[in-house]
């Protein structure tokens, strides 16, 4: 019996992959030099250091971009890109007492802004796991166990929504089998093997159809 959902953030609760892709290119431009290249649907699910260390840039610099790529992401986030359903999903949840978490490979300071936009604050804490949350991130199911445990539920009794490979693989390696996909434009390089079903729509889910009706 499903009795809780634990989701991703970046590319699940809002569509906030290309807005991270822009913040980091901008801050490479800035610390780095006016002229990169970057094929952006190959970075999804990766940290923000491991998305760094793609463009083999010097460790020296990497504070800087960082620093930089989290400043331009909070000033631009907005609520335009909260996906479909998703606020009507989240107010269903907590009307019907149903637990939910979020697992993430950023920093809890993006997290948070992104959870934040749901506007749900004054009627839930949401729990989050996020990067520094854990000494291993995904693909390593730690993330997931780790929020199993906050939620005081089972593998078999969640239901966990995913955009990226790596996330998925951490979902299953933590034994969790209701894993479905939901991809976004910038997930053509997703293969999405190990998921139980690919969405198009949060109503592809029976789950969430039902008590959001």
């Amino acid at each position: 019996m499903i009795k809780g959902v634990i989701f991703d953030i970046d590319g699940i609760i809002v569509d906030s992959e290309p807005l991270h892709m822009e913040a980091l290119i901008e801050s490479i431009k800035k610390e780095v030099c006016d002229s990169i290249e970057v094929k952006e649907d190959e970075l999804i699910g990766l940290t923000l250091d491991e998305t760094i260390r793609k463009f083999g840039i010097e460790d020296s610099k990497n504070q800087g971009i960082k620093d930089a790529t989290l400043k331009y992401y909070i000033e631009k986030l907005s609520e335009k890109l909260i996906r479909k359903d998703m606020k009507k999903l989240w107010m269903s949840l907590i009307k019907k007492n149903i637990k939910f978490g979020c697992v993430s490979t950023a920093e809890m300071k993006i997290c948070q802004a992104n959870v934040n936009l749901l506007g749900i604050g004054d009627k839930k804490k949401v729990p989050i796991v996020a990067l520094e949350s854990v000494e291993k991130s995904k693909p390593h199911p730690l993330p997931y166990l780790t929020m199993l445990n906050m939620l005081n539920l089972k593998a078999d009794e969640v239901i966990v929504l995913e955009d990226s490979d790596i996330g998925i693989s951490a979902a299953v390696s933590a034994g969790i089998r209701d894993v479905y996909a939901w991809p976004h434009n910038l997930s053509t390089s997703q293969k999405y093997n190990q998921a139980k079903k690919v969405i198009s729509d949060l109503r592809d889910v029976e789950f969430f159809n039902n008590i959001m009706n």
